[in-house]
C-alpha cells in the first residue's frame, strides 16, 4: 500500500509518517501542498491519502474535488483543525471517507487509518472484480474502449496476455508479490479455465523473464501461454494457442538443442535449462512425445552421427570422441546394441 500525506506543516508530516512506519507501513510519501499532491497522483500509484484542509494555494477541499474527479477510487481522509460542521459536511459531499480533527491522539489516527485500510481492501476487491468483468467484455465481446478509458482503470495499455494454470495453493499471492514492480493485473478469478495476467508491451521482456523463472521453480504445476497483439482479444487467443502447443514446442526445441550439442557431456539438466523448463517436466514430455528417455534419445543421436562419420572413413576411436563417448569400448558396445554390428564392421560396409 502506498500512502500520501499532505500537510503544509513539515513537523506534522514527519509525525504522521513515524506513526505509520511504527505501524509497519513503509511506503509513505510526504508533500506540503495540494498542487504537489496532484502531481504525485499523476506519477505514483497512490492508494490512501491524508489531506489537510487548510493549505496555501489549493485548499484541502479544492484538492479533494480534483481527486474525486480524476481519481475517484482513492481512499481519502480529511485532517482539519476546524470542527465547524459545514467543513465536515462539504468534505463528506466531496467523497472523503473520514474527517479527523486536530489535535488528535496517536490512537485516533491509527483507528482512522485502520478504518481506511478496511475500506481500501473492500474497494480493491470490488475494483479487481470490475476490472475482470471489463476484461471479459474486451476479450469476448465486440465492444471497444478508447485508450483514455483503459488507462483510467489499468494505468497502462494492455497488449500482453499471459494465461496461467497452477495447482499450488497461495500461488496468486506469491505471483502478485513477485510482479509487484511491474505494471500489470492478475484476474482474481479464472476466465474460462485459466487465470489472466495482462501488462503492456513495454513490460514484455521482464514479464517473460519472470514467467520463465517461475516455470523452472514451480515445475509441472505451473503452466502458461502468452500472446502479444495490439488487440487484447487476439493476445488472449494467441496465449491459449501457445498453451495448447507449448509441450510440442518444448520437445522440438529440446531435440534441436540435443542435435546441436550431442558431442558434449550433455545432461538432461543442461537441456532443461536451455529450453527454460524443469528437469522433471522435460523428462515427462520426452517420454510422452518420443516414447524414450533422454539417455536413449541422446544415444540414438550420437550413434546416427557416428554412422555418418564412419562412412566418411574416420578412425573408430576418433569417431567415438567426436560424438561424445568417454571411451572407444563403450562406444563399440553402444553402437553394436543399436545396429547389430560393430563400428569397424559398419565402416567396412558389412551389414
Amino acid at each position: 500500500m502506498k500512502i500520501l500525506l499532505v500537510d503544509d506543516e513539515p513537523l506534522e508530516l514527519l509525525n504522521l509518517k513515524k506513526i505509520l512506519n511504527d505501524f509497519g507501513e513503509r511506503d509513505v510519501i510526504l508533500v506540503e501542498n495540494g498542487l504537489d499532491a496532484i502531481d504525485t497522483l499523476k506519477n505514483e500509484q497512490i492508494d490512501m491519502i491524508f489531506l489537510d484542509i487548510k493549505m496555501p494555494g489549493l485548499s484541502g477541499l479544492e484538492t479533494l474535488e480534483i481527486i474525486r474527479k480524476d481519481w475517484p477510487d482513492k481512499v481519502v481522509a480529511i485532517v482539519s483543525a476546524y470542527s465547524d460542521f459545514q467543513y465536515a459536511q462539504k468534505a463528506i459531499e466531496l467523497g472523503a471517507s473520514s474527517y479527523l480533527l486536530k489535535p488528535f491522539r496517536k490512537q485516533d489516527f491509527i483507528e482512522t487509518f485502520m478504518k481506511l485500510r478496511t475500506l481500501w481492501d473492500e474497494k480493491r476487491s470490488r475494483n479487481m472484480l470490475f476490472k475482470q468483468s471489463l476484461l471479459e467484455n474486451l476479450i469476448y465481446g465486440e465492444g471497444h474502449l478508447p485508450n483514455s478509458e483503459v488507462l483510467r482503470y489499468f494505468t497502462f495499455i494492455p497488449k500482453v496476455v499471459v494465461t496461467i494454470k497452477c495447482e499450488l495453493a497461495n500461488w496468486k499471492e506469491n505471483f502478485v508479490n513477485y510482479f509487484s514492480q511491474i505494471e500489470g493485473y492478475l484476474t482474481p478469478e479464472p476466465i474460462g479455465d485459466v487465470f489472466l495476467y495482462i501488462t503492456s508491451k513495454q513490460n514484455l521482456e521482464i514479464t517473460m523473464e519472470k514467467i520463465l523463472q517461475l516455470e523452472i521453480e514451480l515445475g509441472d504445476s505451473f503452466v502458461y501461454g502468452y500472446g502479444v497483439s495490439n488487440q487484447l482479444k487476439n493476445s488472449y487467443q494467441d496465449a491459449l494457442k501457445y498453451m495448447d502447443t507449448k509441450d510440442e514446442s518444448i520437445v522440438n526445441r529440446s531435440m534441436q538443442f540435443i542435435q546441436t550439442n550431442y558431442y558434449k557431456a550433455l545432461t538432461l539438466t543442461d537441456v532443461a535449462q536451455a529450453v527454460h523448463v524443469s528437469v522433471s517436466h522435460l523428462n515427462r514430455l520426452l517420454k510422452k512425445e518420443k516414447g524414450k528417455t533422454f539417455t536413449e534419445i541422446l544415444l540414438n543421436v550420437r550413434i546416427n552421427k557416428a554412422k555418418e562419420l564412419l562412412k566418411q572413413n574416420y578412425n573408430v576411436e576418433v569417431v567415438s570422441d567426436m560424438v561424445g563417448f568417454n571411451s572407444p569400448a563403450y562406444f563399440a558396445v553402444s553402437f553394436k546394441k543399436f545396429t547389430g554390428i560393430s563400428p569397424s564392421q559398419y565402416k567396412r560396409g558389412i551389414g
